[in-house]
């Protein structure tokens, strides 16, 4: 009988068990917002001859998927300041990208990539243009305030080029 017992006993606890760690799992599943603002510094020679430095913000949300690693979409804004060698004037650059950050140590430092579009919007000419757009950089997060240095670029018509990215500002995590 009371082996009996035992197995009737088995099915409710292993469903309890299981329904435990899914909500366990489920748990573990992080959703948070940044902002940062954005200094940019051109690299290459006609990116770099075109532009003095860019300032700009961004913005986005990170979505949990298996521990330390995150889903992120991001939208941004940059004002690149022309040179005095660029008749065009200043260049307007909005992202929209879709990317991952994964976190290396403990959920401090991470590393991360992103690709998506950039609309470009020369200010003295009428010319605008969506471009490929994606970036790769490292970061440190010391609980809500978040430091990141990337590598940026957009590939496609003129103007294309590169730059690096110093970005500070929050994460919040939800």
């Amino acid at each position: 009988m009371m082996l009996h017992i035992g197995k009737k006993a088995i099915v409710p606890l292993v469903i309890i068990l299981l329904s435990g760690s899914l909500n366990t799992a489920h748990a573990q599943r992080l959703v948070f917002l940044f902002a940062h603002g954005v200094y940019s510094i051109p690299n290459g020679s006609s990116f770099k001859n075109a532009y003095n430095f860019g300032a700009g913000g961004e913005a986005g949300i990170g979505v949990g998927l298996l521990g330390k690693t995150f889903i992120t979409g991001t939208i941004g804004f940059t004002d690149f300041v022309h040179s005095s060698a660029n008749p065009n004037g200043n260049l307007t650059y909005v992202p929209i990208k879709v990317g991952i950050r994964h976190y290396l140590f403990a959920r401090i430092l991470y590393i991360h990539g992103d690709i998506g579009a950039g609309n470009t919007k020369q200010n003295k000419i009428d010319y605008s243009a969506t471009k490929v757009a994606g970036d790769l950089g490292v970061g440190v997060k010391l609980a809500a305030f978040e430091l990141q240095a990337d590598y940026e670029g957009l590939i496609g018509n003129n103007p294309s080029g590169s730059w690096f990215a110093l970005k500070a500002g929050f994460n919040f995590g939800l």
